[in-house]
Parts: C-alpha cells; sequence; structure tokens
C-alpha cells in the first residue's frame, strides 16, 4: 500500500515532452500562460521556471499576477546563463503564492526584442511547433499568454499552451488518497478523485466513500477505470448550478471502457445540469446510478454522441420535465452506410432501470443503434425513436431500436409511451399497466414529416406520394453510402405488446391538412385524402401481431411454437413468426427457451433476429469482475 504523499512533493505543474521548433525573439514585453485552479483547493506556489533554449544567456524576471485584477502576486529572477538547453532555470520565491480555488493566475516570463529566443505556441501543443508537455492537470489547466509592454495581459491560444515555455513547483494541494492494489480510496473530494485517475491504469477502481459532496465542476474519466461510490442512497454527489454550462455540457465525461457505478447525483434545481457523456467513445459503462432532476430544469442523464456500443443498467432515473431527453444518443455516423447490428454488441443498451417522474428514456436520435430492455417505468415517460426532421450531426433518423421486456406502471394522464418514427427495429413483451380502452400509454408508428414541412423536408410536407419517406420507418441500409434514397426496405417487427392485459392497439395522430392539401396537389385530385396506413403501412414498412386470430401467414407476426411455425405456408412475403421453443439468450429464464425470430423470405422460414444476451456481460476485463463486494467508508 502506498499514498499520494510519497509521490508529491514540489511538484512540476508542467514538463516538456517536447519544446517544439518555432522561436522567437521580436517581442517587448512579458509571454507565458494563464493558470486556470479548478482543484478545489488552494494551490500553493514555491517556485517559478522558464525553458532554457540553446543559446540563451541573459536574466529574465519571472511575475505571477491575478488575471482579474492584474495584480503583481510574487516574481523571481533567474539567470539562463550557464544552464543547460532542454531543462528550466527555476527560481525559489521569497514567500509562496497562494492560488484559491477557481482563481485565474498569469505566470509571465519579461523578454525583450533581440533577446533570448522563447517557444511561440499559439498552435496546439501536439502540432508541429507548439511542442508538447505533460501537466499535473488535477489542480488546474494552462493557456497561453502575452502583454506587449506597458499593455494588458492578453490570451494567444486556447487551453494546454504556454509561450516560453514556463511552468511552477507547488508544494500543495496533495491528493491525499491511498492505494492497495488496483484501489485507490480517496475523501470523495474532487481534487482527490481527479489526481487518483490522472494517476490510475487500465482495470483501477477509484472508490468515493459514503458521505455527501458537493461538485461545481466536470470531470473526466479518461482511462478504462471504474469510479465507483458506497452504492445509491450511500454516496450522494449535489452538482452545482455551474457545473454544466451550455446543454452539450457533462458533469462526467467518460472514455473507451470507463464505468461509473454506485452513486446517486443530485441536480441543482437553479440549473439544467447534465451528468455524463461519452463523446464516440465505446466499451463504457453506467450501473448502479442514481439521478435526480430538480426544479424543472431537463437535463440529460446521459448525451451519448456517435458511440459504437455502450451500457446504462440497474440505474434509477428521476426526470423532472416533460422534454427532458434523458438519456440521448447519435450513433457512429455511418450507422446507415453498414448492416444493421440488431441482436449484437454494437449498441447501447438501456436494460434493468427504474424511471420515474416524466421526459423521456430515450430520444434515439441521429443514426442512433439503442436497445431499451426491461426497464420499469413509473412515470409518464416515453421510448422514442427520433426521425430525421430535426435531426443534425449528421441529418439522419434513428438507424433502429429494439424495445422489449418493458413495463409502464401509470394508470392516470395522458401520454405516449412508445414512439416509433423512422428506422427499422424489434418491439416486442412490452406491457403498459393502464386500462386498453384508456387515453394513456399511447404507442405510435408515425412519420414526422407529415407534421412537417421544414428541417429535412423543407419545403414541403410529406405524403404518400413521397413513398419512401427519408429515413421513414421501414428503411434499411444505404445501398449508396451517404444517399438516402437507396436505402433498401427493412420492415420493422411488433409483437405481444400488452395493454392492460390485452393487445396495445396503436394510436395515430391527426394528420394536417396542409399535408392533404399538399397530397391533392401532388395527385391533381382535389378529394384526395390519405390515412397513417398509406404512409407507415402495415406489411410493407412494419408487421405487427394481430391478436385474437390465427395466424396464417398473410399478415403480420404469429407467435407459437416452432413446430407451429413450420406449418404454415405464408402467402406474404416478409411475415415474421416468434418461435417461442427456441432460443437462448435470457440467462435469467433458466433452462427455459427464451425465443426467437423468424421471417419468411418467400420459400422458407429463415432466422431473422435474436437479441444479445442478456443480462448483457459488460465489455471484458475492464469492467471489475465483482465491484459489488467493495465498500467504501
Amino acid at each position: 500500500m502506498f499514498s499520494s504523499e510519497e509521490i508529491l512533493a514540489d511538484t512540476v505543474f508542467y514538463n516538456v515532452v517536447s519544446p517544439g521548433n518555432v522561436n522567437r525573439n521580436d517581442f517587448q514585453g512579458e509571454v507565458g500562460a494563464f493558470f486556470s485552479n479548478f482543484s478545489g483547493e488552494t494551490v500553493v506556489i514555491t517556485e517559478l521556471g522558464r525553458w532554457v533554449l540553446h543559446g540563451n544567456n541573459q536574466s529574465h524576471t519571472l511575475s505571477v499576477y491575478d488575471l482579474e485584477s492584474d495584480v503583481l502576486m510574487g516574481m523571481v529572477e533567474v539567470d539562463c546563463k550557464g544552464v543547460n538547453a532542454g531543462e528550466f532555470v527555476w527560481g525559489r520565491l521569497s514567500t509562496p503564492i497562494e492560488v484559491s480555488p477557481n482563481q485565474v493566475i498569469a505566470l509571465m516570463s519579461s523578454e525583450r526584442s533581440g533577446g533570448d529566443q522563447w517557444v511561440n505556441a499559439y498552435s496546439s501543443p501536439r502540432l508541429p511547433g507548439g511542442g508538447e508537455f505533460i501537466g499535473k492537470e488535477d489542480i488546474g489547466a494552462f493557456g497561453s499568454a502575452t502583454r506587449v509592454e506597458g499593455g494588458e495581459l492578453t490570451s494567444t491560444g486556447g487551453w494546454g499552451l504556454t509561450h516560453g515555455h514556463v511552468s511552477f513547483k507547488y508544494s500543495s494541494p496533495v491528493p491525499g488518497w491511498t492505494k492497495e492494489g488496483n484501489v485507490y480510496t480517496t475523501n470523495g473530494e474532487y481534487f482527490q478523485i481527479r489526481s487518483a485517475i490522472e494517476d490510475s491504469s487500465s482495470g483501477d477502481i477509484i472508490g468515493i466513500p459514503e458521505g455527501r459532496f458537493f461538485w461545481d465542476r466536470g470531470i473526466s474519466i479518461n482511462r478504462p477505470v471504474t469510479l465507483q461510490g458506497a452504492g445509491i442512497g450511500e454516496t450522494i454527489i449535489d452538482i452545482g448550478k455551474d457545473a454544466t454550462p451550455g446543454w452539450t455540457t457533462t458533469l462526467i465525461s467518460l472514455t473507451d471502457g470507463a464505468t461509473l457505478k454506485g452513486i446517486s447525483f443530485y441536480d441543482s434545481p437553479e440549473a439544467k445540469n447534465n451528468l455524463f457523456s461519452t463523446g464516440a467513445a465505446k466499451d463504457w459503462r453506467v450501473t448502479e446510478v442514481e439521478y435526480v432532476q430538480q426544479g424543472g430544469q431537463g437535463g440529460y442523464f446521459g448525451f451519448i454522441q456517435y458511440s459504437e456500443r455502450g451500457l446504462i443498467d440497474n440505474c434509477v432515473i428521476t426526470g423532472d420535465a416533460g422534454n427532458a431527453e434523458l438519456v440521448f444518443v447519435r450513433g457512429p455516423t455511418n450507422a446507415w452506410d453498414v448492416p444493421n447490428t440488431l441482436g449484437s454488441s454494437n449498441n447501447v443498451f438501456i436494460e434493468n432501470c427504474t424511471w420515474n417522474g416524466s421526459g423521456y428514456v430515450c430520444d434515439a436520435n441521429s443514426a442512433a443503434r439503442v436497445v431499451v430492455r426491461y426497464n420499469t417505468i413509473n412515470g409518464g415517460i416515453k421510448v422514442d425513436g427520433h426521425g430525421v426532421w430535426s435531426n443534425g450531426g449528421p441529418q439522419l433518423g434513428v438507424r433502429h431500436m429494439e424495445v422489449y421486456g418493458n413495463r409502464w406502471t401509470k394508470t392516470d394522464g395522458a401520454w405516449p409511451a412508445i414512439e416509433m418514427r423512422g428506422g427499422t427495429g424489434m418491439v416486442f413483451d412490452n406491457a403498459a399497466d393502464a386500462e386498453n380502452a384508456s387515453n394513456m400509454a399511447w404507442f405510435y408508428l408515425t412519420e414526422y414529416g407529415v407534421f412537417n414541412n421544414n428541417g429535412a423536408f423543407y419545403p414541403n410536407f410529406q405524403t404518400p406520394a413521397d413513398y419512401p419517406i427519408r429515413d421513414q420507418i421501414g428503411r434499411g441500409m444505404y445501398q449508396t453510402p451517404g444517399d438516402w434514397r437507396t436505402a433498401v426496405g427493412q420492415p420493422m417487427y411488433v409483437w405481444n405488446n400488452l395493454k392492460g392485459g390485452s393487445a396495445w392497439p396503436l394510436s395515430y395522430k391527426v394528420i394536417k391538412e396542409e399535408a392533404l392539401n399538399h397530397y391533392r396537389s401532388q395527385t391533381g385530385d382535389e378529394n384526395a385524402s390519405f390515412g397513417w396506413e398509406d404512409v407507415v403501412r402495415s406489411d410493407r414498412d412494419y408487421f405487427r401481431q394481430v391478436h385474437g386470430g390465427g395466424f396464417d401467414g398473410s399478415s403480420g407476426v404469429g407467435v407459437g411454437t416452432f413446430s407451429e411455425m413450420r406449418a404454415i405456408v405464408p402467402t406474404k412475403v416478409g411475415v415474421g413468426f416468434w418461435v417461442t421453443d427456441k432460443g437462448e439468450w435470457n440467462e435469467t429464464n433458466g433452462e427455459m427457451p427464451d425465443g426467437e425470430l423468424y421471417r419468411w423470405n418467400g420459400s422458407s422460414w429463415a432466422l431473422h433476429y435474436v437479441p444479445y444476451l442478456y443480462p448483457h456481460p459488460g465489455f471484458g476485463p475492464r469492467v471489475p469482475s465483482d465491484p459489488s463486494n467493495l465498500r467504501f467508508k
């Protein structure tokens, strides 16, 4: 066992990996960097340093200023003469400088035209010319700065850059975590956690103890490790109102293989907080996490951009706004150009979660590939497959969804439960407790373009004359990459969904008169009209089980044993049959068969779909094999 105190003492904030090759000595004034302290602790600076280049032999004043007031906080004189090129020359402050949490300072080196050369760092530190650095980013970040002699401090580049180069040493904060084996134990405060993450390696666990903590800024789990609390209701983090400014910023960002586990998060009632984001990372997991929205703010639980696969499981999520798209998903940008991933691990999974309050379980947005299974939904909260109409980044509809085994318990009010508005998928074995004839728990198979003549459909409403509508229900892979007009037909299959114990009926929205008028113009028939079955058509765009009668293979989806299916010779290509005595994918079902879907291809029944293994097994050795036995107190 060892502790962070054994590692850090008068630590160098930034070390130079490669100095860069764009050198200057044509500036009169000061060059250096801003430093923003986001550690949550006071940073005590003990020494200041300037990088020495070949030929440097002059003295320089290194000064620290408070950025807001431009007040000098401390200074040292360093002499480059006789110092080896390729290292820092350091000067110790007579009195250490204390940088308060959230304070921004400027560390500047005096330079004169025609004097010693210094490294220019306008470009990214990882691009030619600007150099590359390695820093203790658990306490803060640099951003390059200059001051013309007699002028004001000016930012000259993004964070991660420094002119000069300049750096400092600091004596505190010292993180204070301990590590035994692959487990870090922290005090739950922001700095210790960030420091442990920065020190960690693949497969490590960063533990947060029982207790209640306040985080007012974001944190990155930037390696395949687990950030784990003592459990829901045991480790509680209150999110500050300024922690996630903007609709795409989140408290926690996840990289490939990162896991978030065993923590309760409470939104600020004063701000729209967003909990986690993934970018294009894959193999991430959010498990046994509670998220509570407050104040009707409607932020995201998860903001998932372009991810190939990930897992949200065994979480408790409470939405507090009707428009709260609790899990917002965009899929890989090429999802429509490649074969579907139905039944595979290459999807975003939302399973075994409990949903309370209001909002959406998910907005499966542009190119999204989402599986929503075995969730308990206690509020008027819908599962949404978003059509192309308003989607951006890129402008594509949901690619496909698998929605099964979910239960809606709410029995009052008027609200949608399932709304599919594009792509293909499988929707089965869902149940709503509401009475079958009640005006609630609506189930839609619909199309945005009938209601909108803007966005992707500008300038016209969509009608049956436009079939196939862009990325509508029943469309599949583009034969020509990027060209939606070349999409193949790939129907959605819908079966064994119950509302109030009986077949769950489809709901329909009123078609706008503007769309009907456009259809009349298209057809040249002033009396022409159309209904939903003319836009999203059964046995073409989707196949749906019809309850109350026998299945003869002329329409929809049948349910029964393999032998019962084999006895039927359908007359309709594409009809489906859910075989109940085959399939082994649900490990909670013991030795009982779990079911699999067959499709009639015109001459025989062919296996069409088997759900992915349930419960989801996670993503290999990066996820701890049994983290549930760890308790952080």
